[in-house]
């Protein structure tokens, strides 16, 4: 054996500046180590954003929910889709109507064939605020 190497167990040969790189001080961070972080704080982050937007969306202050107004009239449009349905009312002004997505409504019995258009209808509405041809309906 030289003088600079030192056997490593199961035979293997070390000199000191091998030894040197596979020690490593106490607070030393990789840099895998620290690409993980990055992820991991990235996915959070990602996270964070998606649950504010969602947050946001499904909100309903934009309607006056204190507020409904009966209204009667014709279909003119049914659209059962997500994120929301839709129903467009001749009453006796063309109303808008927002309502709950197929996952909420579909237990419930409703689905795409449900209205159709032509036929009388009665709905509660709660109106948009500052727009009062256009509401929000759960019902």
């Amino acid at each position: 054996m030289h003088g600079s190497q030192k056997t490593a167990g199961r035979g293997r040969n070390m000199n000191a500046q091998s030894l040197w790189i596979r020690v490593r001080p106490s607070g030393y961070v990789s840099g895998g180590m620290i690409m993980r972080r990055l992820s991991i704080l990235f996915a959070g982050l990602c996270l964070l954003t998606v649950t504010v937007i969602a947050m946001g969306h499904h909100g309903t202050s934009t309607y006056d929910m204190e507020k409904e107004i009966q209204l009667t009239g014709t279909v003119k449009e049914w659209t059962f889709s997500n994120p929301h349905s839709w129903l467009w009312l001749k009453a006796p002004e063309e109303w808008s109507i927002e309502s709950a997505p197929p996952s909420y409504l579909s237990p419930r019995g409703w689905s795409a064939s449900t209205l159709k258009a032509g036929e009388t209808l009665t709905v509660l509405v709660s109106p948009l605020k500052g727009n009062p041809a256009e509401g929000f309906c759960w019902r």
